[in-house]
């Protein structure tokens, strides 16, 4: 392995822009959870119901970090799109 691999290149993007951007992600995703509760009978839905919903709900937390990632870049980088990039250094 090359010794000029830093710790950016291995680590998964989506996992970057949430730690990232954590205390966002974290309120967010308790009040999308407590709309999800109010809104739907949890207790009735089918398994396919369940899933359908635990699906949208990671899709739409890691696009939000995504998102963040790119409107609000980390300090230091003069690019807004700092999660989607690798930097390759020689």
């Amino acid at each position: 392995m090359n010794e000029n691999i830093t710790n950016a290149v291995l680590s998964p993007i989506i996992l970057t822009a949430i730690n990232r951007h954590g205390l966002i992600i974290f309120v967010v995703s308790n009040l999308m959870t407590g709309m999800v509760n109010l809104s739907i009978n949890t207790l009735a839905v089918g398994n396919a119901g369940a899933l359908l919903i635990l699906i949208l709900y990671v899709v739409a937390i890691a696009g939000l970090a995504l998102v963040l990632d790119v409107v609000f870049p980390p300090a230091g980088t003069d690019t807004a799109t700092s999660a989607m990039q690798v930097k390759k250094e020689s």
